[in-house]
């Protein structure tokens, strides 16, 4: 960046953070409070605040969520004569799904007077547009397993054939509004317990009702990173669902680092990244059961395509590399 120093902030330990702030070389400060509520808040503002002034960078970079911090950068910008880039999540540009008009305002606030802001594709960038913002098209890079976990991408385990072993399906799933993680539940009930074991992450409490939950299913809950990483190394196959049209999920580019094929939802913005080596569902509860033996039945082509698709995102994060700093160049 010619001599201008930059930094990358957080409050949250997050795949996308770590992969492209590691691509821009640029140094990820991760400021995760173990407190709750305001007392979170109150530690992770002073705390970013002594990081900026310590370390003066010409350029900021920030994620959004937290739209706390993100607003918190935008405002001190001016006053400390610096650049602002917000990386926008979906959640970040339509805060609690758009329902809330606060939220909503200060989301627009943040795009319109951040210096640049971030997005994963085409359609958002579009949006940020109409809200007067400066947006640049980043996809998530490919995280790098073998680098933090020693664990090489491949297909760990052969395929498993029928009475042998059951399919080894993660649901990669945070039990979030825009997840038919119940229509997932309902498919899983087609499949008896040595036909399939899907495997699913984050924390159901309060969302199911475990002692329905189908002899093919295990409730993973809160992994480590570590230990998630590991799932994903020994998995047959993923199954990866939102609801939200212009999503990018994470766990989507996760398992092509590790080449696994998989299941995504049906959208275009899915269907135009993710080109090999995943089928696509409708998140129908019929079309799912569909999709799973596809993937059970088809793994051994979808395997191949994966790996092409692995090369084609490596050579895209390259390019999004030069893309970023020839926007910086402009920019400074």
């Amino acid at each position: 960046m010619n001599g201008r120093s930059a930094i990358w902030i957080t409050w949250e330990y997050q795949t996308r953070n770590r992969s492209l702030s590691s691509l821009l070389d640029i140094p990820l400060y991760e400021i995760v409070s173990e407190r709750k509520g305001l007392q979170r808040y109150g530690e992770s503002l002073l705390k970013t605040l002594r990081l900026i002034r310590a370390e003066k960078p010409d350029v900021l970079f920030c994620q959004n969520p937290s739209i706390v911090l993100s607003f918190f950068c935008v405002i001190l910008q001016r006053l400390l004569s610096c650049k602002v880039i917000v990386d926008q999540h979906n959640a970040g540009l339509f805060p609690l799904d758009g329902q809330n008009r606060l939220l909503n305002w200060i989301a627009r606030y943040i795009v319109r007077n951040a210096n640049a802001v971030i997005v994963t594709n085409r359609s958002l960038a579009k949006q940020c547009t109409r809200w007067g913002g400066n947006p640049i098209v980043i996809e998530d890079p490919l995280p790098d397993f073998t680098q933090q976990y020693s664990i090489e991408p491949s297909a760990t385990r052969p395929v498993a054939t029928q009475g042998e072993r059951p399919f080894e399906l993660m649901f990669i799933c945070t039990w979030a509004s825009d997840e038919p993680y119940m229509n997932a539940l309902q498919a899983a009930r087609e499949f008896s317990a040595e036909t399939l074991r899907m495997t699913i992450t984050g924390n159901p409490k309060g969302k199911v009702d475990t002692s329905e939950i189908p002899g093919s299913v295990y409730l993973a809950g809160f992994m480590s990173k570590t230990d998630y990483v590991n799932q994903l190394a020994n998995a047959d196959g993923v199954l990866v669902l939102t609801t939200r049209q212009d999503c990018l999920n994470c766990g989507a580019y996760e398992a092509v680092s590790m080449l696994k094929p998989g299941i995504l939802s049906d959208t275009s913005a899915l269907r135009n990244y993710f080109s090999n080596g995943f089928v696509f569902t409708d998140n129908s509860v019929q079309n799912l059961i569909q999709c799973i033996r596809s993937l059970i039945s088809e793994r051994d082509s979808l395997q191949k395509d994966i790996t092409g698709l692995r090369i084609k995102c490596e050579r895209n994060d390259h390019s999004n590399r030069r893309k970023v700093m020839n926007f910086l160049a402009d920019l400074l």
